[in-house]
C-alpha cells in the first residue's frame, strides 16, 4: 500500500474506532432495520473520509489518442499561430503520421 491509500485507509479505521456501536442496539429486533442503518453509516464514514475525484468522459475522447499525440497536437496549434508556414507543415504531417501509426 502507498502512504496516500495507507493514510486513507487509517482514517477510515478511525472513523469507525469511534464509533459507540451500541447506539445501533435498539429495542426493535428488525434485523433489515439494523443492517439499513449499519450500512448507511459504513458508507456515511466512507463518504467522509475517503475523498472522491471526478473522472470525465467525453464522446469525443479516442482510446488511440495518447499524450504523445497531445504534444504534437500543440506543436502543431503553436506552430499555427507564430506564421512560419513551414514549421507548421512538419508539425502538421508529424501530427498525422503519429496518428496513422497510433489507430493502426
Amino acid at each position: 500500500m502507498n502512504v496516500t491509500l495507507r493514510f486513507l485507509h487509517e482514517n477510515l479505521r478511525g472513523c469507525l474506532d469511534s464509533t459507540d456501536w451500541d447506539i445501533f442496539k435498539t429495542n426493535n429486533n428488525n434485523l433489515d432495520d439494523n443492517a439499513d442503518a449499519v450500512t448507511s453509516y459504513i458508507s456515511f464514514c466512507e463518504e467522509t473520509c475517503i475523498p472522491t475525484r471526478a473522472v470525465y468522459k467525453f464522446n469525443n475522447c479516442k482510446p488511440w489518442f495518447s499524450a504523445e499525440l497531445g504534444k504534437l497536437r500543440t506543436n502543431k496549434e503553436e506552430a499555427y499561430r507564430s506564421g512560419d508556414r513551414d514549421a507548421y507543415k512538419r508539425a502538421k504531417y508529424a501530427l498525422n503520421k503519429a496518428v496513422k501509426t497510433a489507430k493502426c
